[in-house]
């Protein structure tokens, strides 16, 4: 995964990841997410992190990955890149 976003950002420099904001040395990551809100999210990241914590680092095979894009309200999946053998794009089906 690092050398696939160096490739990409050596193709297109305009399109940094996370517009720079984390540095260039941005390694490959999963994003834990929840719907909490501003008053209740410190303690349902800490319950997250008391659970998962155990059983990192985590291991797996990554087979794909997607491009997601802001529509403006929203965080759409637009693409899907396999990974390896047919590496062809194929989009994603919105909700």
């Amino acid at each position: 995964m690092t050398a696939l976003t160096k490739d990409l950002t050596l193709r297109w420099p305009e399109a940094v990841p996370y517009r720079g904001i984390f540095g260039a040395g941005l390694a490959p990551h999963l994003t834990v997410a929840n719907n909490e809100g501003p008053a209740t999210q410190d303690a349902a990241y800490d319950a997250l992190q008391t659970e998962l914590e155990p059983r990192l680092p985590v291991s797996c095979r990554v087979e794909s990955v997607h491009l997601i894009v802001w529509d403006g309200a929203r965080w759409q999946d637009r693409a899907a890149y396999r990974l390896g053998g047919d590496a062809a794009a194929h989009s994603v089906d919105a909700p």
